[in-house]
Parts: C-alpha cells; structure tokens; sequence
C-alpha cells in the first residue's frame, strides 16, 4: 500500500514539475489577450495589452502596436511611433511589418515627388 502511494506522489510530483516547465510566457498572455480585445473593438484595452508584450519582444504583438498607432485605433494616430514599432516587428522577420513599411515608403516616394513636380 505505501508502495502505491510513494509511486502515485512521484508521478503527481513530476507531472506538475513538468506542467511547471511549459508555462506560457507572459507576453504570449497579453498578445492573446489584446488580440482577443481587438477582436471585440476594445481598441484602448487592446493597445495596452499589446504594447506590453511589444515591449517583451513579441514580433506579433509589435507588428499590431504599430497598426494601432498609424490607424489611431484606441490611442492618438502617431506616424512616427508606428513606424518605430513596425521596424521592430520587421526585424523580427515580420512578414505584415515588413510590407506595411514598404508601402509607407512607396507612399512617401510618391507624395515626395507630387511635391517635386513643378
């Protein structure tokens, strides 16, 4: 009987060190959270989820922190801070950041010579 139950402790003991090993890391919580509050258009609740796991290096979440502040979604529309946060995403390899940023620069390029132009 006390056999059983040595070996019965032993395997809840190395099941929960092992559940302990594979927790979630806490920027992936808040890029799932901001996302699902995105979702529901909660935009300023989302931003500040997101930019938390932006901050932690989460590409993902960088690339929408940038989305956020060029739309003006939830925060004041801010060009520049986007463009800090997608260039982050993107070096991430960030498929979405990297082609945001290319059409922001073809955009500019072509405002730049409209305004060239005589």
């Amino acid at each position: 009987m006390r056999w059983n139950t040595l070996i019965g402790t032993l395997v809840i003991t190395l099941f929960l060190g092992g559940c302990a090993a594979h927790t979630v890391p806490k920027r992936d919580v808040d890029y799932a959270a901001g996302r699902s509050l995105y979702q529901q258009q909660q935009y300023p609740a989302a931003y500040a989820r997101l930019l938390v796991a932006a901050q932690h290096g989460h590409a993902e979440a960088q690339y929408a922190v940038g989305y956020l502040l060029y739309q003006g979604l939830g925060v004041p529309r801010n060009q520049s801070a986007a463009v800090y946060w997608l260039q982050r995403a993107a070096k991430q390899g960030n498929m979405h950041a990297q082609q945001a940023l290319q059409r922001l620069d073809a955009q500019q390029n072509a405002l730049l010579g409209q305004r060239l132009q005589p």
